[in-house]
């Protein structure tokens, strides 16, 4: 120090030194800190990223063999179905109407004549 400072000048820089270095130990306490809480915070994802990576591998694995199930299902369904759309497509219409009316043109008098014994 230099020989000219006062006695108070010195107590102020002393003061003042004291003042950093206190400042100095909180800022060294706080980094200390988030320092353990960073590694905490890579410790929780790496021991995470163990345990549930290989169980998410496994479940991408079952859901790609359901998907498969599901497609082959829908394929053989498919075919049914198509099989199905041709026998439909097969009838006549027209013709089932026809033959539908002509039935009830037939079945209606006898309707008519079975009614005519049932009592009122």
């Amino acid at each position: 120090m230099n020989e000219n400072q006062t006695y108070s000048e010195k107590e102020m820089n002393n003061q003042l030194l004291l003042e950093i270095i206190n400042q100095q130990k909180k800022t060294n306490k706080r980094v200390t800190v988030l320092t353990i809480l960073a590694a905490v915070i890579v410790a929780i994802l790496l021991v995470t990223s163990i345990l549930i990576v290989p169980k998410a591998v496994t479940a991408l694995n079952e859901s790609s063999v359901l998907i498969e199930n599901v497609d082959s299902l829908v394929n053989t369904n498919n075919s049914s179905i198509s099989g199905v759309l041709e026998k439909v497509n097969g009838i006549d219409f027209d013709s089932l109407n026809s033959s539908i009316k002509d039935l009830s043109d037939i079945i209606s008098p006898l309707a008519d004549f079975f009614g005519a014994f049932k009592s009122n």
